[in-house]
């Protein structure tokens, strides 16, 4: 039996994957779960793997009242063989442990950083990729005389193991009845990074190279965003004039700068006013609450933006005060207020606040169509060099808008540009290969002079795509 236990964990995991396909609402409870710890610095694979590890064992999901292992056990066709063995996974043991010993070719010795107690680990896969002396997440299932690992885990760099082995023997007594959730978890990942501590400012910096933005832009928004953040003001406007800047066909995402700015005005304050300190917890479920009452309060069913605001609060306020079991059981206002205890942050009001305006996208206008309509007025204007700037600011924000790329194709063509003008046609293409203005124009430009280009420009034989063309 023992060397079938690899066997045994694939049919095991392919009809636990069978329900969570076939259950809509499993499916996106997990999703739903998974969100609350979407900013954990990891692989995205690696973290989708914690958190379904944690809620097939462990979360107590309100469909079924239980979880979805016992779920399955109680319910599956199984054979009496496989429920045998099955029926050992209730006994599992979810923790932090250290290597202790390696054993070539058959497995491990690890001990548990919460109980002292030590495990035989018969798994040759999660062997072959640790060392002794790192820490590492696990589930360790009971299989016939040894124990087996649900998935390969996450181990830690032997630095940040030093961190997380002082770190759990200062917190940390001794718990025969301890078992991992997804708060302790964010808590391991928050001291590993802690002790290698990421420049926020550096990292917006090399974002904002990678978009093509000089260096005197960038040091001009650093000071505005120093100079905002110490004021306590508000950052949106920055935000807004960034994109200007930004220049698309360097196709950095525009989420991963706004996330950097956001990170770098915070850094700021911090630095500012030490004492208000928030932790990377809070920011994780404020992303989290956002999310939620967002997806719960459409601006256009209400009368008035005043009323969804309130409505608005009111989710927000029944949200803060709800206990999750990814917390401890803990409400996301206990959790907040722990951390901020330990940063050292005295403020125990805990509100976040909501501009609904911006979610309508109706009495403030959604920035990215506004940008490609004042692109359109400016090429029936004939100001080109206007136009692409708008057209580049619609493009920074939706990058697959193919009939702004068309536009500024068109608009570098009666600029005499070929080169940018056949760049951002190929672009229009690659998003869209049926588009057919996309593809005319490029014939167009195939073979033509720059004497050709500007007799083009002249009687504007160009095509190009107006507000409400192919959208």
């Amino acid at each position: 039996m023992s060397e079938d236990y690899q066997k045994k964990m694939g049919e095991f995991y392919k009809q636990i994957s069978r329900i969570i396909k076939n259950e809509k609402r499993i499916f996106e409870d997990l999703d739903n779960r998974e969100k609350l710890f979407s900013s954990l610095k990891i692989d995205e694979l690696m973290r989708k793997q914690l958190i379904f590890d944690w809620y097939i064992f462990d979360y107590k999901n309100e469909f079924y009242s239980k979880t979805l292992f016992q779920h399955f056990f109680d319910t599956a066709q199984l054979s009496e063989e496989n429920r045998r063995i099955y029926q050992k996974f209730f006994d599992n043991v979810y923790s932090i442990f250290e290597v202790k010993t390696i054993k070539m070719r058959v497995g491990c010795i690890l001990r548990d950083l919460a109980t002292g107690k030590e495990y035989n680990l018969r798994d040759t896969s999660v062997a072959s990729s640790i060392r002794k002396g790192q820490v590492i997440i696990l589930r360790l299932l009971p299989f016939s005389d040894f124990y087996i690992a649900s998935n390969d885990g996450f181990a830690f760099s032997l630095s940040s193991s030093s961190a997380l082995r002082l770190s759990f023997s200062i917190n940390k007594s001794a718990d025969e009845n301890f078992k991992l959730t997804p708060l302790h978890i964010f808590e391991f990942f928050k001291t590993a990074e802690d002790s290698k501590h990421k420049d926020e400012k550096a990292h917006f910096i090399n974002l904002c190279r990678m978009a093509g933005m000089t260096e005197k832009e960038i040091d001009m928004f650093v000071e505005k965003t120093k100079s905002v953040a110490e004021n306590r003001g508000d950052y949106k406007k920055n935000l807004r004039e960034l994109v200007t800047h930004i220049d698309p066909f360097k196709e950095v995402p525009f989420p991963d700068i706004s996330d950097a700015f956001v990170g770098l005005y915070n850094y700021f304050i911090s630095e500012k006013y030490p004492e208000y300190r928030k932790g990377p917890l809070e920011y994780s479920l404020l992303d989290v609450c956002v999310s939620y009452v967002a997806n719960k309060v459409l601006p256009g069913k209400f009368k008035s933006s005043k009323a969804a605001q309130a409505e608005a609060q009111k989710l927000q306020d029944k949200w803060l005060k709800t206990p999750f079991q990814e917390l401890d059981n803990k409400t996301p206002t206990e959790v907040i207020l722990e951390e901020r205890a330990a940063l050292g942050n005295p403020d125990r009001k805990v509100k976040f606040e909501y501009d609904i305006l911006s979610w309508s996208g109706e009495e403030e206008g959604n920035p990215a169509e506004e940008a490609f309509n004042r692109g359109v007025t400016y090429m029936q204007k004939r100001r080109f060099e206007k136009a692409i700037k708008a057209f580049k600011e619609n493009l920074v924000l939706e990058p697959g808008n193919y009939s702004a790329w068309l536009n500024l194709g068109v608009a570098y063509t009666m600029l005499i540009d070929k080169a940018l003008a056949q760049k951002c046609f190929r672009k229009a293409l690659q998003i869209n290969p049926q588009y057919e203005n996309a593809a005319k124009n490029l014939k167009l430009l195939r073979n033509v002079s720059k004497k050709d280009m500007k007799e083009m420009a002249k009687e504007y034989r160009i095509k190009s795509a107006k507000e409400d063309d192919e959208q």
